[in-house]
């Protein structure tokens, strides 16, 4: 009997919770988080600021100046029909003061090549041309015009890049491809906090508000500019360079051995052709760089789920000869992909099956999001494991008619016969495709 899955909550207020997932966009792994943060931001950059504290600091000697003749009380919760020329003036001052474009322009190319698009900042930061508009990201940041930086940057980039020609040490840059990612945005954000603050608004006053302690507020969400933009800045650059990642990967299981360096030369390229429009027009970089944004971030759901396929099917028997340990199954425990959607779970999920003395629990688990869980009693179901030569298959059925398709990596293959006893499954050593259980002749039953 089919038992309830996760969004099937005990109670009110864990069904409404489940209920507020289902409806947003997009629903699975960590797009969803993507969109709900780039909304957060969109929302908080796009509308008006609204002016408490140390935002704009209008003196109430101001308001009492423009208030005389007309013996009206200026509030200043006042909606905005009634805004001062003062407010109107200090909010567009704001808005020019963030310099939107310098900061989000680069993004597209830091992503792409982490190491190597901060090497090209500092260049422009240090050499950049007479010709280059004025740029406060660059000419600000004491960061980027330091000579060591270029340096470092520059013998990083070479340690990166040279492994990526080959595919015999390219396995070891794609492990460090996500410190060199995560290192390029600590070294962004450094350089953002550093960067001195601007006023936001230049009244004549003695009070003045600067960039860092604007605070922008969206709703129940309310942040400093800065953050608002570094938050903007760590999506931006996570998004394009996973999907990157995804094509890298790709290109390195391809038989053909100048492929890789071929690939990085052009990833290279296309990273100095981009760096070179943000220094001719900052603004179209940016836009350019939205327009990337959005694509990498339709499909990159699709991109992470495959991507996790091909490494469990890649990396785990090769984890499991080098660690013996690693390829005994001590638990009733399992990692499999289904070929197509099953259930809730969409093609390629990873899914986590545990068997009990009751029955067998499928989980996919999600980044923030509660995990989808689908659960069956003992003899609802039937499992057998056929063993294939790169992969294995795990054959969901019920009666004897075809439910589901799942594969798995051979990391258990000398302990398949272990696994099955675990798992409460048969096991057959004929390969899937005698058996009519091709992924394209695969059709299941609802």
């Amino acid at each position: 009997m089919r038992s309830a899955t996760s969004s099937r909550a005990a109670n009110p207020l864990q069904r409404c919770n489940a209920l507020f997932w289902r409806l947003l966009p997009f629903g699975g792994t960590s797009s969803r988080c993507v969109w709900i943060l780039s909304t957060v931001m969109l929302v908080g950059l796009l509308t008006a600021p609204h002016c408490t504290g140390a935002q704009f600091l209008v003196q109430d000697q101001v308001q009492d100046q423009e208030s005389v003749g007309t013996n009206e009380h200026v509030s200043p919760n006042r909606p905005s029909e009634s805004l001062s020329e003062v407010e109107i003036a200090a909010a567009s001052q704001w808005v020019e003061s963030l310099h939107l474009t310098d900061w989000l322009g680069p993004l597209a190319p830091v992503a792409l090549s982490p190491f190597f698009g901060i090497t090209l900042l500092s260049g422009l930061a240090i050499w950049g041309p007479e010709w280059m508009p004025a740029n406060s990201f660059l000419s600000s940041s004491t960061v980027l015009n330091d000579g060591r930086m270029f340096g470092v940057f520059l013998v990083l980039t070479f340690l990166t890049s040279i492994p990526r020609m080959t595919k015999v040490s390219k396995p070891f840059a794609q492990a460090m491809d996500r410190l060199e990612t995560y290192g390029t945005i600590v070294t962004l954000l450094v350089i953002r906090f550093m960067a001195p603050l601007e006023p936001a608004v230049n009244l004549e006053t003695p009070e003045v508000a600067f960039l860092g302690q604007t605070i922008v507020q969206a709703g129940i969400f309310s942040v400093t500019a800065s953050v608002a933009i570094s938050i903007a800045m760590v999506i931006n650059i996570l998004v394009i360079n996973s999907v990157k990642f995804f094509f890298e990967f790709l290109i390195w299981l391809t038989p053909i051995p100048t492929l890789d360096a071929l690939f990085e030369l052009a990833n290279k390229s296309f990273c100095a052709a981009l760096m070179g429009l943000y220094a001719f027009s900052p603004t179209l970089a940016t836009l350019l760089n939205m327009l990337l944004l959005g694509m990498c971030a339709v499909v990159l759901r699709w991109m992470h789920r495959r991507v996790n396929f091909y490494r469990s099917m890649v990396f785990e028997p090769l984890l499991a000869v080098l660690w013996r340990k690693y390829s005994r199954p001590n638990r009733a425990e399992l990692t499999a992909f289904p070929t197509s959607a099953w259930e809730r779970f969409p093609a390629l999920a990873r899914l986590q099956i545990v068997s009990d003395e009751h029955g067998w629990r499928f989980r996919h688990s999600r980044w923030f999001l509660p995990a989808i869980e689908y659960v069956q009693e003992k003899g609802a179901l039937e499992l057998r494991i056929e063993a294939g030569l790169l992969t294995n298959t795990l054959l969901v059925t019920r009666l004897g008619q075809p439910v589901a398709q799942l594969t798995f990596s051979q990391r258990h293959r000398a302990h398949l016969e272990q696994l099955a006893t675990l798992l409460g499954a048969e096991i057959t050593s004929t390969d899937a495709t005698q058996r009519g259980w091709t992924i394209k002749e695969f059709h299941p039953v609802a």
